[in-house]
C-alpha cells in the first residue's frame, strides 16, 4: 500500500504546479470541468453551451439519493423500504443538525431531489436543520478533524470532504491527480 501512496505522492510532485491556495484550486477546478462539461455536451450536439447543466434523476455530481439519505436519516431507518417507497420519513428520523455532515451543504448537491421520500412535516424539520448548520458550518479535515481553513486545503469531488494538504500527503497540487487524493487518504488509514 505505501508503495501505491509513494509512487501516486511522486507522479503528483513531477507534475506539480507552485503551491496555490484551496480557493485558487477550486476556481480553477470548477472552470476546468465546466469547460470540459460545455465542450462535451457541445461535441455530442446535445445542448448548446448556453444551456442549464442537466441534473439527471439519479445523480448530483456523482451522490445518488440513497447516499444523499444516508446523511440525513438516523441509522436504525430502513433506507431500502425508504427508497422503495414502503415507508415515508417522518420529523423523528432526521439526525439532529450537529450530527448531518458537513458534505451535504455542498453547492452541487440538489437536496430537493430527495423531498419525495419525506413528509410534509419532516421535510420541514429537515430545511430547518440544513439552515442551522449553514449556519455554523464549520469545515473540518476528514483526516485530522481540525479547521480546514487553518492551512491549504482541498475537498475531493467523489466523497465532498476537506482535507489540509499535508494531512493529505499532497507535496503540491497537481490538478490532473486531484481525484486520486481520495483513494491515497481513504486507504492509508
Amino acid at each position: 500500500m505505501d508503495d501505491v501512496a509513494s509512487s501516486t505522492s511522486q507522479s503528483v510532485h513531477a507534475n506539480a504546479e507552485p503551491h496555490i491556495t484551496a480557493l485558487e484550486l477550486a476556481t480553477r477546478i470548477q472552470d476546468q470541468f465546466s469547460r470540459a462539461s460545455s465542450s462535451s455536451t457541445a461535441t455530442n450536439g446535445n445542448t448548446s453551451q448556453d444551456d442549464e447543466p442537466h441534473h439527471d434523476s439519479t445523480h448530483d455530481n456523482g451522490v445518488t439519493s440513497s447516499a444523499m439519505l444516508s446523511w440525513i436519516l438516523k441509522s436504525e431507518i430502513n433506507l431500502t423500504s425508504v427508497m422503495d417507497g414502503n415507508v415515508t420519513i417522518l420529523k423523528d428520523d432526521i439526525k439532529l443538525h450537529h450530527m448531518l455532515p458537513t458534505k451535504i451543504l455542498d453547492e452541487n448537491i440538489n437536496i430537493a431531489r430527495v423531498k419525495k421520500y419525506f413528509s410534509p412535516e419532516a421535510w420541514q424539520t429537515l430545511k430547518v436543520a440544513l439552515s442551522s448548520k449553514r449556519d455554523i458550518a464549520e469545515w473540518n479535515c476528514t483526516v485530522c478533524d481540525t479547521d480546514v481553513h487553518s492551512a491549504a486545503s482541498l475537498v475531493c469531488d467523489g466523497c465532498l470532504e476537506w482535507f489540509h494538504q499535508k494531512c493529505s500527503n499532497v507535496l503540491c497540487i497537481d490538478r490532473s491527480k486531484i481525484l486520486q487524493l481520495y483513494e491515497n487518504t481513504i486507504y492509508q488509514s
